[in-house]
């Protein structure tokens, strides 16, 4: 079996890299190569991560225009005999567009670029129901879409909490709020750090290492005075290693002119104890039993008083925590998502 990835675009995260792995490990009836959408360096890190890669191809943002000729060309030369393939990611998708002609493709999908429209022929399974309607507005028909299938790759070990804090350099008794999700609003993030201030709230907003705002958050910050409330996650460190050591994490709303499908950080984030908030808007609120659960603030308003709150009587929201836990765990075991995706793909009969 045949996987196409490209690990270095905003549409590939590092959990999509994850559950790439999952399904390796866990479908040993099947022989499978790897081939990386990207340099040299890339290859060698998706080997570190423990994929099987093959080779790679560069040019991953296809400026040329001749990335799906290569990769189909690749593809056709050296596996005359496997006809069956797996992207990973939205931009692994496109790059198999011309593949799908003649090899049976499918595209597992998270995060969603509606700027780009595509016109393959490719079985894509994206991760909410949201997701789907993405791919509809892009031209996928509807036999084309698969039920939704998600997953999160356990993480046994994570660093400590102490260890945590001292990398950020946050002060003792300082207010620690992870941000997940790539796509906030930058001055949805300002107005809550300027309310968290004048309530005399020392908090640091931790940022994702790949949050695509930054720039404009920090030069605003700078203006108002309080770009230290705002913190890059260090490359030393994961996002799953901040959550487990955060007070609390928070998704916020996507600006206007961004709009995001992607569900598989907020649900490795609803997979850990600590205290999460998520609009009624984002895309996982369209997942079946769990949504609702996950996502359940009006504004952020509303989350501006959740974290007064936390930072006052931090025990209230144990018991709403362990029930989002535990819901998202069962629905996210990786036998459960290695048996669902090969179901939808038709390799399991």
């Amino acid at each position: 079996m045949l996987h196409v990835l490209a690990p270095t675009q905003q549409t590939t995260s590092s959990l999509i890299l994850q559950l790439a792995r999952v399904s390796i490990r866990q479908s040993h009836q099947f022989e499978h190569w790897v081939v990386v959408l990207g340099s040299e360096q890339d290859a060698r890190y998706c080997k570190s991560i423990g994929l099987p890669v093959l080779g790679s191809i560069g040019g991953p943002r296809d400026q040329s225009r001749t990335l799906q000729t290569r990769l189909t060309r690749y593809l056709s030369e050296c596996f005359t005999s496997e006809k069956k393939i797996m992207a990973w990611g939205f931009d692994a998708m496109l790059a198999t567009n011309r593949c799908s002609e003649n090899f049976d493709v499918s595209a597992f999908v998270d995060e969603v670029d509606l700027s780009r429209r595509s016109c393959g022929m490719q079985t894509c399974i994206p991760t909410s129901p949201c997701g789907a309607a993405a791919l509809r507005t892009l031209g996928f028909k509807k036999h084309q879409i698969a039920e939704s299938v998600f997953g999160i790759e356990p993480c046994p070990l994570v660093v400590d909490a102490i260890t945590v804090r001292d990398s950020l350099r946050v002060q003792n008794g300082e207010f620690v709020v992870s941000i997940v999700g790539d796509f906030g609003d930058w001055k949805e993030l300002l107005s809550m750090a300027v309310r968290l201030q004048s309530a005399n709230i020392n908090v640091a907003f931790v940022l994702p290492h790949t949050f695509v705002s930054r720039v404009p958050l920090l030069k605003s910050a700078r203006s108002h005075g309080i770009a230290d409330m705002f913190i890059q996650l260090p490359s030393t460190l994961r996002q799953i290693d901040v959550l487990h050591a955060a007070d609390c994490a928070w998704c916020p709303a996507t600006s206007r002119s961004d709009r995001s499908c992607g569900v598989l950080a907020v649900l490795e984030a609803a997979s850990v104890q600590t205290p999460l908030a998520v609009q009624c808007n984002h895309p996982v609120s369209s997942i079946p039993s769990i949504g609702s659960q996950i996502a359940w603030a009006e504004n952020a308003l509303e989350v501006a008083g959740w974290m007064l709150e936390i930072n006052s009587v931090p025990k209230n929201e144990c018991e709403r925590s362990s029930a989002r836990v535990s819901a998202v765990r069962t629905l996210t075991t990786p036998s459960r998502f290695v048996e669902n995706l090969f179901l939808r793909t038709a390799v399991i009969a």
